[in-house]
């Protein structure tokens, strides 16, 4: 599993975040130390590479308008299916881009639709406003 970090408290900086991330290296031997930080907050991503190889897909993962990012760990059992239900054009196959755009497109009414185990951290850099979500799902496929 991937290690994810977020903080919004302006006092950690960092150096002391990374060294955070650092502490979590094991957890995401493929794309280690991946750092995203704006005036919401610092996201950190330490990624183990199961569905989408490439390094397109690495995180924390910006939306094309580069407006939001996400750090996200897990698995989505149905993204493929919820990327055609909701013609999601993408350009990775990954499901942390399924997340992201229907997480925009529907906001909070989306995380019902999600088959899997996920946590994830989602920062609008505008307006300094954290849209943080976290949540998971027990359900399976």
């Amino acid at each position: 599993m991937c290690g994810i970090l977020f903080t919004n408290k302006p006092a950690i900086t960092k150096d002391r975040f990374i060294t955070a991330l650092i502490q979590m290296d094991y957890r995401g031997p493929d794309a280690a130390r991946c750092y995203a930080e704006s005036d919401a907050g610092k996201l950190g991503h330490n990624r183990l590479k199961i569905q989408d190889l490439d390094n397109r897909s690495n995180q924390p993962f910006a939306s094309e308008d580069g407006q939001h990012q996400i750090i996200y760990n897990g698995e989505i059992y149905n993204f493929h299916e919820l990327a055609q239900k909701h013609r999601l054009e993408l350009r990775t196959t990954s499901d942390t881009e399924v997340l992201l755009k229907l997480y925009l497109k529907m906001r909070h009414s989306s995380g019902r639709w999600f088959l899997g185990s996920q946590a994830c951290w989602a920062l609008r850099c505008e307006k300094m406003r954290s849209l943080a979500r976290a949540f998971s799902s027990s359900r399976r496929a």
